[in-house]
């Protein structure tokens, strides 16, 4: 397994603020604008076998690194253009900015290369390489190697770059060189390119890593060994060196040190520990990451350009900001919010491409018209066309945490159907009724309605047909529903079998079965604020409990067509789990059930539109 981190700065609206230290001398002064994490794991491979460690290390590294203040990034089983796209984005985007410091971690394959000259050449591996025996021109093409790691190191602008390699991969990673630890005044004074790997030539590291255990003991603290409150890479290096050759009786011995160039190698990159002298100098201020699926399209707020997606971090000030993303060729992203003090908020610009004339799709055979695959109502509701389909619905006999009313058939929906891309706001809610009866009103018009039964939804269900003049809303069936959710996956969630706190909002301090613990929210969060699925949904996982449109009842054995559940009941169904649910009750086959009368804090809606 291999794993590789950078850290470079961050991109901040505000350059006077940022995060401050104070050395044994007392000098007060600005370390970085702020830290960002790209953090990558490959546990399924397409040719390789599969690691199933390796997206566990990342989530639990991207929580530990979250938890230090860092913005993260999450990238899971990238292909090769995917993890290159990331690779680049970190470094000729974020690593541009001078005062920042950026975080890769990879974890996966690693392979060695015997050059002509008899050296080797390490290889991190993506989801899609080939193996090099079967295919070494491929592999070539898609294996990313050391001195490919070491070249994008060297265009990264940002003062201090930070590489760690947990991997099995043989050879000499760079040509590195030692320095003792000095005080930190002179470590963030001067530009630097460190390295630390898991283990030395030749080694071969389990996929059960002690180094990721080391490492994230490291940066919690347990590797400041001078007692200042704050980590070096220097002293990161030696506190894994020291106890990776104990914990594993002498089978690993791990390397670290400092690019061999004498403009690259005076520095030593600085962890902040959330302890005395670390100060974050940003008091009052709140901030936002907005990432997007296209490539260098313009983020702006308040009008004012501050970057270019994928990814870009501000730091604002609390109160009503608006932001827009756009690029020639796409649909323009917009939307309000309404940020509290040190609120950092995540959203997602998920910009459609323009297509000339009116976009239209075949729905189905039936069909006499094409429709558009996607539209917004008069109320704001975006909607986006679900194309008709067979998935087996319900849940395998081994997947963990499932209930015994999972039971796996299969189903086919002969037509296509829109479903709404979001829960229904509590703007979208009063604005077709009048009156918000959300429990969580503080957390804005843009975060989902709660606090509604069953029969309060068919009624704004009436109203919203009355305000369209049509009949064609409703709710989903439950198969529409999961149907959508899966979006063609058929793991436990649509984010693999595993899904982290950067993915869904719910209970992090109960994961999904050996996954990493996260943070807990205990409120809803906004509409958007989290990646879509496959097919553009957001949240189908977690936030607010989804009412569906079927009574509860036992699923069938054999294959069905367009299924609606029993005639009659005592429950409806719920689906996607919530802000409260344990990790278990996201599952895409997870069902829930309540009395059509009830309502709940965490439970809500979202619609679908017939063509």
């Amino acid at each position: 397994m291999s794993s590789i981190a950078f850290f470079a700065p961050l991109q901040a609206k505000e350059v006077d603020r940022g995060i401050r230290i104070v050395a044994e001398s007392g000098e007060s002064f600005c370390l970085y604008k702020g830290y960002y994490a790209l953090v990558v794991g490959v546990s399924e491979y397409d040719e390789w076998p599969d690691l199933p460690n390796a997206a566990k290390d990342a989530l639990e590294v991207a929580s530990a690194l979250e938890s230090l203040g860092v913005n993260v990034r999450l990238l899971l089983d990238p292909t090769y253009r995917q993890l290159n796209d990331a690779f680049k984005e970190t470094t000729f985007h974020i690593g541009q900015e001078q005062n920042l410091a950026i975080i890769l971690y990879f974890a996966g394959h690693g392979e060695t290369l015997e050059l002509a000259d008899g050296t080797e050449l390490g290889y991190i591996i993506p989801k899609d390489c080939p193996l090099k025996r079967a295919d070494p021109v491929g592999f070539d093409d898609k294996a990313i190697s050391m001195k490919e790691i070491e070249s994008l190191a060297l265009k990264v602008k940002s003062m201090h770059v930070l590489m760690v390699f947990d991997s099995c991969f043989s050879g000499s990673l760079f040509n590195l060189v030692r320095a003792a630890p000095v005080d930190i005044t002179e470590k963030s004074a001067m530009p630097v390119r460190q390295f630390v790997t898991a283990g030395g030539a030749g080694e071969q590291v389990p996929d059960r890593s002690v180094f990721k255990i080391v490492f994230l003991d490291g940066i919690k603290g347990y590797a400041d060994l001078n007692g200042d409150g704050y980590v070096t890479g220097s002293e990161l290096g030696m506190h894994i060196q020291d106890k990776v050759v104990n914990y594993t009786r002498g089978g690993q011995h791990p390397q670290y040190g400092k690019i061999n160039n004498p403009k690259l190698d005076k520095g030593d990159f600085v962890f902040r520990l959330a302890g005395p002298g670390a100060i974050v100098e940003e008091p009052g201020k709140a901030s936002i990451s907005v990432e997007s699926n296209v490539d260098r399209a313009t983020v702006f707020v308040d009008g004012m350009e501050v970057g270019l997606a994928p990814f870009v971090h501000v730091t604002l000030s609390p109160g009503e900001h608006h932001i827009e993303v756009t690029k020639e060729g796409y649909e323009p992203y917009r939307r309000s919010i309404q940020l509290e003090a040190s609120l950092s908020l995540r959203i997602y610009a998920d910009l459609r491409e323009m297509i000339p004339g009116i976009e239209q799709l075949s729905l189905d055979k039936e069909s006499e018209a094409e429709k558009d695959k996607i539209f917004t109502n008069t109320i704001g509701m975006k909607f986006v066309l679900i194309p008709a389909g067979t998935f087996t619905m319900g849940s395998p006999p081994d997947e963990k945490e499932r209930d015994s009313d999972e039971k796996q058939h299969l189903v086919t929906l002969r037509k296509s159907f829109y479903m709404q891309t979001t829960e229904v706001t509590q703007y979208q809610w009063k604005k077709a009724m009048g009156k918000n009866p959300s429990h969580f009103t503080n957390c804005g018009e843009n975060c989902p309605l709660e606090m509604v039964s069953w029969n309060d939804v068919q009624r704004f269900i009436g109203k919203l047909n009355q305000i369209e003049d049509t009949d064609k809303y409703r709710l989903p069936t439950e198969a529409e529903w999961e149907y959508a959710c899966r979006a063609g996956t058929t793991t436990a969630f649509y984010t693999g079998n595993c899904i982290s706190v950067n993915q869904a909002n719910y209970n992090g301090q109960q994961p999904y079965k050996s996954c990493p613990k996260g943070n807990y929210r205990r409120n809803p969060a906004v509409i958007g604020a989290f990646p879509p699925n496959q097919w553009g949904l957001y949240l189908m996982h977690g936030n607010v409990w989804e009412w569906c449109q079927d009574w509860h009842g036992e699923y069938p054995s054999h294959h069905v067509a367009d299924p609606e559940g029993p005639s009659s009941g005592d429950t409806r169904v719920l689906r996607g789990g919530s802000w409260f649910s344990p990790a278990r009750d996201l599952r895409s086959a997870c069902r829930g059930r309540y009395a059509p009368v009830s309502r709940d804090d965490d439970i809500g809606f979202r619609l679908v539109r017939d063509p």
